[in-house]
């Protein structure tokens, strides 16, 4: 086993990685508390996934290092905005904090 840095967060390596994507905020909140539950060692959250990401921020702060994405369509994901408002969402993760962003 080796180490991994992931910002102040120290992880052994494999790590595992609870990847939560759901619909609406409470849900993610839910995916994320299983997640960490069964072991995750950090989480990726989706907030593309969301049909609303008003209140996203409410998934803050995690327990473990966290991954935002928040991926355009183009890329497989289900982000329908604009590319500033895309990147909007991951700058306001980065100022809360956020251990990487995809």
């Amino acid at each position: 086993m080796s180490e991994l840095r992931l910002g102040e967060h120290k992880l052994l390596t494999p790590a595992i990685c609870g990847a939560v994507m759901a619909e609406k905020v409470n849900e993610m909140k839910a995916g994320v508390t299983k997640a960490i539950e069964q072991g995750a060692d950090l989480v990726e959250l989706r907030v593309d996934g969301l049909h609303d990401q008003a209140g996203w921020e409410e998934l803050l702060p995690v327990k473990v290092p966290v991954i935002l994405t928040n991926r355009l369509e183009r890329e497989g994901g289900g982000f329908k905005g604009n590319e500033n408002k895309r990147i909007e969402v991951l700058l306001k993760g980065v100022a809360r904090g956020v251990s990487c962003i995809d």
